[in-house]
């Protein structure tokens, strides 16, 4: 059996015109923009090993049972947007240790309000958490700035007195 390269339907001459065309690119471009092609090239694909920023910011603090963690999306807001707000709470010790603390979340802003996705009011948020250590309780939520405009306002999360605060900047639009 034998085995047929087939070429694309063109003309024999063209196809040949073609093959002459590729092997031969050193006549397409003068040495002074190949040069410049190249460069422009190896800047491009070196300018796609830098990372992208992440604009979010973490904070966290630990207590003798509990890690009550704040993540925002941002730390610069305009009026008409808005802040993603994620807050988790992982416990660091295991359940028959902890005495009978408080089990509720609050999650508190100044300069503007909560919309809370997870929960529905945002300074009494029970909190229920496995007994293992490294189990955790996660809300998301969001932070709206007031109509009056305020330049700085904070996101702060309490728990079981863990708490946790981020400053955030109101810009006007």
């Amino acid at each position: 059996m034998t085995l047929y390269l087939v070429l694309p339907a063109l003309h024999y001459n063209k196809r040949e015109d073609y093959i002459n065309l590729i092997c031969n690119y050193k006549s397409l471009f003068p040495s002074g923009i190949r040069s410049l092609l190249f460069i422009c090239i190896l800047l491009i694909f070196s300018g796609c090993e830098d990372k992208i920023s992440d604009p979010s910011v973490s904070k966290e603090v630990s207590g003798q049972y509990f890690k009550l963690t704040l993540t925002i999306s941002k730390e610069n807001v305009r009026r008409n947007e808005s802040i993603l707000i994620e807050t988790k709470l992982e416990r660091i010790s295991l359940s028959d240790s902890l005495d009978n603390s408080i089990n509720k979340m609050i999650i508190d802003a100044v300069g503007g309000t909560i919309n809370g996705h997870s929960f529905s009011i945002a300074s009494n948020i029970t909190v229920v958490i496995g007994d293992n250590i490294g189990d955790f309780f996660n809300t998301l939520s969001s932070f709206i700035p007031s109509i009056t405009y305020m330049p700085a306002g904070s996101i702060s999360a309490a728990f079981n007195n863990l708490q946790v605060t981020i400053p955030v900047q109101v810009l006007d639009p």
